[in-house]
């Protein structure tokens, strides 16, 4: 099996898990802000998906971010930026991902597909015990670490979905390959 072929079927599977969780109008939460070039890809091919669907942007925020959160229609579907900030090594994205949680936890809300890990038992009860307050909420993971990890710490809805950067656009990565002689 080719690449393409392999990115086909990842594109398949993101789309068939993750499109039926998605609002006419969404937030998306969590826009990169840093020099990571994967987070940036990830971005992209979450706008990629979001633009396929259908779906209306109507608020970008990034997470690490002073400004206030603001009242959004409760028809609007909350979306968290993927990537692999989950947990307690990236404490600060993760507490500023909790505050929009908090926030919305009456909206439907999904978190992008995501690698997990905590070092503190405590903060994965805390984290638990904030999310489970929201009861429309799906947690993708990204791996099957993180997958088994949710499912046995959360009791939220949990998806294993390939990374979001499988949906760019497999015409905008052409100009970046290199050609063997």
């Amino acid at each position: 099996m080719n690449s393409k072929t392999k990115i086909d079927i990842f594109r398949q599977l993101i789309f068939h898990r993750i499109s039926p969780l998605i609002g006419g109008r969404v937030a998306l939460f969590g826009l990169p802000c840093h020099g990571n070039i994967g987070d940036t890809y990830i971005a992209t091919g979450e706008l990629s998906f979001l633009k396929q669907v259908g779906a209306k942007i109507i608020y970008k925020k990034m997470l690490i971010d002073s400004t206030p959160l603001p009242n959004l229609p409760s028809d609007c579907t909350i979306l968290l930026q993927g990537g692999g900030d989950f947990g307690d090594v990236w404490r600060g994205i993760q507490e500023c991902r909790l505050k929009v949680l908090d926030k919305y936890k009456d909206h439907k809300i999904v978190i992008f597909p995501q690698s997990v890990f905590y070092n503190e038992t405590s903060l994965v009860r805390k984290d638990s015990a904030l999310l489970a307050k929201c009861t429309n909420l799906t947690i993708c993971a990204r791996d099957n670490y993180s997958f088994e990890f949710l499912k046995n710490n959360f009791k939220n809805e949990i998806l294993l979905v390939p990374d979001m950067a499988f949906f760019i656009p497999v015409c905008s990565l052409k100009k970046h390959c290199v050609r063997s002689a």
